[in-house]
């Protein structure tokens, strides 16, 4: 078991501000690909932004645990 840090409060408050304005930015520039692909595609959005429309859970179980993973 590795050890933690001993971290401030103020350390772990930069941590995870430093993690949620990375996935905010990660979002922006996943939608603005996707975008950019749908027009060159000419398909709907829809189409094109599907990583993140997983938001049935018994569905994504089924997905996983057919794809092999043992949950």
């Amino acid at each position: 078991m590795s050890q933690q840090p001993n971290l401030s409060s103020a350390e772990v408050y930069e941590r995870y501000l430093r993690r949620a304005i990375a996935n905010a930015w990660a979002r922006v520039l996943f939608e603005l690909a996707s975008t950019k692909t749908a027009r060159l595609l000419d398909v709907p959005i829809t189409n094109v932004d599907v990583a993140f429309s997983l938001s049935n859970s018994d569905e994504l179980y089924t997905l996983l645990s057919e794809g092999g993973l043992s949950i």
